[in-house]
């Protein structure tokens, strides 16, 4: 990506997640990876899970929403959120399942606007400071996301709701 921080791509497969691709540059020393083939369960936990969902027409983010949410629980929060990352375009995030992780994803749409996979750089606390991850990690992460787009068909337009 250009970055300077490992990256991972993921999909989702039947009713989870899982890393089809991921990238580490030579010169990083440390840092959060996750191994392909790795398959998780589609979870608010994981940002790669919100971003793919708030990235779908409405009637396929209702069905994972409720996929991702444990029974019983008030789904209201979970749409104000995704609705706030469809607006901004990415998230950037403390991880749900790794204490010292910050999470940047960002969509990659197919030809029908909709994500077909989320790329995310999960950043060690520490490594990158804060302020570098917003002016060199975040583009970077967008800009491969939007040629990963390019290339699957993407529209110009991200999808309506």
């Amino acid at each position: 990506t250009g970055s300077g921080c490992s990256c991972h791509l993921v999909i989702r497969h039947n009713d989870g997640l899982m890393v089809i691709a991921h990238a580490q540059p030579d010169a990083q020393l440390m840092g959060w990876t996750v191994k392909v083939g790795a398959y998780f369960p589609l979870s608010v936990r994981y940002a790669s899970a919100r971003m793919i969902a708030a990235f779908q027409h409405d009637e396929t983010r209702e069905r994972l929403l409720s996929m991702m949410l444990d029974p019983g629980e008030d789904p209201s929060d979970l749409r104000r959120r995704l609705a706030r990352l469809r607006e901004d375009g990415f998230e950037m995030h403390q991880s749900g399942i790794a204490p010292g992780v910050t999470d940047i994803s960002c969509p990659v749409l197919n030809h029908l606007g909709v994500a077909a996979a989320a790329l995310t750089a999960p950043i060690v606390d520490g490594l990158i400071p804060p302020d570098r991850q917003k002016v060199s990690v975040l583009p970077a992460l967008l800009a491969t996301a939007a040629e990963l787009s390019a290339r699957l068909g993407a529209p110009r337009s991200q999808p309506t709701t």
